[in-house]
């Protein structure tokens, strides 16, 4: 059984370059005393070791961990939501270009995952269109663009793209430094990360996106966030809230099963345990998060179920991604 890694990270060479020279406005390159290099962004700092831009070192440290696919995706530093929209588009483009030609150099090994300017939905939508005509079968999206939630309406003309197109869309967390109360032990990435996970689904979910576009397929990273936690919660609320609150036509906790996916990031049985009872066993993959410090590569052995586990490897990803 081949296994796939359906999240992973890169930096384009042409970001690198961008930044070298000065283009990026606020972002630059970082020379420590240790004599390794990092990307200085306005909310913090990016390692930039080769196994974020260099594909050999990639390929090395997927062979090191028997990853023989891997669906690879911007670092969500570089959303750039905040930019103006014709920039941000140009950027978004240059770096699904780079991402597009890695995937056909070696196209036993990679798998695009495209991003979009989410802040220009009409830009976004054609890029959706553009990438399809790629062979491209998934897009990333950040849990909010510039203060918006996702089921805000400007951003339903993207999603229904995304669903005409059948193209996944891809939840990842954005890098905002968690707030004050997160700036300490590494918090705005263990506890903000998830909760941003968990605050874009209900959005989704009870602002009645996927009632709108039923055959929208989500995958959320991180195990789903806290979602899988609280989905609890989120039914209490849609049963005793006022009417109104909740847009959608059924319980929350429902919507797990038919719009969305989760990756096994969640580093410990009993999570993973929790993950199965409320996903199933057919909308759980195999997800890294590499190649930073807190990607997981040990996920399959939490499985107990041998069926489970080789379906987490690669067949629910072929079937996400129409392999």
């Amino acid at each position: 059984m081949p296994l796939l890694d359906i999240h992973a990270h890169i930096l384009p060479h042409v970001f690198l370059d961008m930044v070298n020279s000065g283009k990026i406005d606020g972002v630059s390159l970082v020379h420590r005393a240790n004599g390794t290099i990092a990307v200085d962004f306005p909310a913090g700092t990016h390692p930039c070791s080769p196994v974020f831009y260099d594909e050999h070192a990639q390929l090395a440290l997927m062979d090191e961990h028997g990853i023989d696919l891997q669906a690879v995706s911007v670092s969500p530093r570089l959303f750039f939501y905040e930019m103006p929209a014709e920039t941000a588009s140009t950027l978004c483009r240059l770096f699904n270009d780079e991402i597009l030609q890695r995937c056909r150099l070696h196209s036993s090994r990679f798998l695009p995952i495209g991003g979009l300017p989410m802040q220009d939905p009409h830009a976004s939508v054609a890029e959706i269109r553009r990438l399809a005509q790629n062979g491209v079968q998934m897009v990333q999206v950040g849990t909010s663009v510039a203060g918006l939630p996702l089921d805000d309406a400007r951003f339903l003309p993207v999603f229904e793209a995304a669903e005409e197109m059948g193209m996944a869309i891809m939840l990842h967390p954005l890098i905002t430094g968690g707030g004050p109360l997160a700036r300490a032990h590494h918090l705005s990435n263990v506890a903000d990360n998830p909760y941003q996970t968990m605050l874009a689904a209900s959005s989704l979910i009870a602002g009645g996106v996927f009632d709108r576009f039923g055959g929208l397929q989500v995958m959320l990273v991180h195990g789903g966030g806290y979602l899988p936690y609280q989905a609890g919660r989120l039914d209490h609320a849609f049963h005793v809230r006022p009417a109104g609150e909740f847009s959608c036509r059924r319980e929350p906790s429902s919507y797990i099963r038919s719009n969305l996916w989760f990756d096994a990031l969640v580093f410990r049985p009993e999570a993973l345990n929790l993950l199965l009872s409320m996903a199933g066993e057919d909308r759980i993959c195999y997800g890294t998060d590499a190649p930073y410090d807190m990607a997981d590569y040990a996920q399959l052995e939490r499985f107990t179920s041998r069926l489970a586990r080789d379906k987490a490897a690669f067949e629910n990803a072929k079937s996400l991604l129409g392999l």
